[in-house]
């Protein structure tokens, strides 16, 4: 137990060498970015002491904070973590935190879960217990320890010989770490309205807060939190009529959403120039359909049809449609590379796609889960470049949601539509990606606009 100040400097001497499990238990079960620590726990994994620091646990008496927090931050051992976001959220972005999940994720499909390192203690006082605000404080300390003792030797032989590829520390630093400061943001809420919704309080004064699950098997993340799913928010059965501003009168909704996102998306993997300056379902439609004019429906149509060649593989009679024969070459290529290889790589992160991701592989369901691997890796990173954007000039406005092929912003009027043309840009790389801008008093009223 680290609890005084010899303590820490015992640590500070113990461990100048060797990586860290880190393992935060928190004071309760509630949203990490509004949840304090209650106990850390650190094992090294080169001399397999393991020590454990009580931020205000009862069965401990902490040495100084800021001492131990110093530690945390400037020490430049790597942090493994099971979870980057959370650790992140409740230590304020501690230098070079990785996520173990990660590497087990990306070999083998799969992720630990922490309940089946809980002891029979936690079984019982969470069972009679539920309910309390601070229900990891009436644990014993030893309790969490033995867990994390267990969980430990197990990352201890996770992590023995692995070293972190390009795949991972891009996956580790632009998704798993953009997501997290996504998540701070919090989104605010219409209290009576998202009450009558979700049948449910928000977390904090007027805010809720999503969470992103980034280890699904196509690598795409769901978003859910307190059983409300953000990454599929109805349109239309008023669900979006209770997010608004934080700002008040100051503020707006805005949604900055990416045009035919998939298929720009696609033409880049195929190497086949689409203008950006023209509708890709208008222009397909005339290819498909033998039209030198078409209207809506031709469009609608054309839009479906593109969906099924993705989704379903390209059908040989659409072959004379060079997009599509480029589309069906890339997939056979990436279908070899998988059968031979075991695996195919992401475009951009060089992340391996293996059989253990895609169940029941296929040339189609190969190429899917690549287009789904790259839509997150171009987009997100983009998501922190406006994060890191906003930061540094001070602004109010907000990045809230991320969904796929848009973001939410709570937009703070006072600072001009200029600041949309610029996250605009900076999402779009510089119009490369052609996006269209909304804006409304919630997330349900948001309208097209000219920016």
């Amino acid at each position: 137990m680290i609890e005084t100040d010899a303590d820490i400097t015992n640590f500070q001497v113990e461990n100048q060498q060797g990586d860290w499990i880190v393992h935060v238990v928190p004071v309760s079960d509630y949203h990490p970015t509004i949840c304090a620590p209650s106990i850390v726990f650190i094992r090294n994994i080169l001399t397999g002491k393991t020590y454990n620091y009580a931020f205000n646990h009862p069965d401990s008496k902490p040495a100084s904070f800021p001492a131990f927090d110093e530690i945390i931050r400037k020490f430049p051992n790597r942090k493994w973590t099971l979870d980057k976001k959370a650790f992140d959220q409740m230590f304020f972005q501690v230098p070079n935190t990785l996520d173990a999940n990660a590497v087990l994720w990306m070999r083998e499909n799969e992720t630990f879960e922490l309940s089946e390192y809980e002891t029979s203690a936690h079984y019982l006082i969470r069972k009679n217990a539920a309910g309390h605000d601070r229900l990891n404080m009436v644990i014993p300390l030893m309790k969490h320890r033995e867990m994390f003792d267990e969980l430990a030797d197990d990352l201890v032989t996770l992590l023995t010989g692995y070293e972190p590829d390009m795949g991972f520390t891009r996956f580790n630093d632009l998704i798993i770490g953009t997501l997290g400061e996504l998540e701070q943001q919090g989104i605010c809420v219409e209290r009576n309205r998202f009450r009558d919704r979700y049948k449910q309080e928000p977390i904090s004064k007027d805010m809720v807060y999503s969470q992103y699950n980034v280890y699904t098997s196509t690598g795409r993340p769901s978003n859910r939190w307190g059983g409300v799913n953000y990454a599929a928010l109805n349109q239309g059965d008023g669900t979006r009529k209770c997010f608004r501003s934080r700002y008040g009168n100051d503020g707006c909704m805005v949604v900055l959403d990416y045009t035919s996102f998939h298929p720009r998306i696609v033409s880049h993997l195929v190497k086949y120039s689409i203008p950006t300056d023209i509708d890709i379902y208008a222009y397909l439609a005339k290819l498909y359909f033998h039209k030198n004019e078409i209207d809506e429906t031709d469009i609608k149509n054309a839009k479906e049809l593109t969906f099924r060649q993705f989704y379903g593989g390209i059908e040989d009679k659409y072959l004379y449609i060079k997009y599509l024969a480029n589309i069906k070459q890339f997939t056979y290529e990436q279908w070899e590379l998988f059968k031979s290889r075991g695996y195919v790589e992401t475009p951009f992160f060089k992340r391996r796609i293996t059989a253990k991701h895609v169940s029941d592989p296929d040339p189609p369901k190969v190429f899917n889960y690549i287009l789904q691997a790259t839509e997150g890796e171009l987009s997100i990173p983009k998501v922190k470049s406006v994060i890191d954007y906003l930061a540094a000039n001070n602004k109010n406005t907000k990045a809230v949601l991320y969904t796929y092929d848009a973001v939410l912003y709570d937009f703070y009027k006072p600072e001009g539509l200029d600041l949309i043309r610029q996250l605009r840009d900076i999402m779009s790389f510089d119009g490369r990606f052609p996006m269209k801008a909304y804006m409304g008093e919630t997330y349900a009223d948001v309208k097209l606009i000219s920016v």
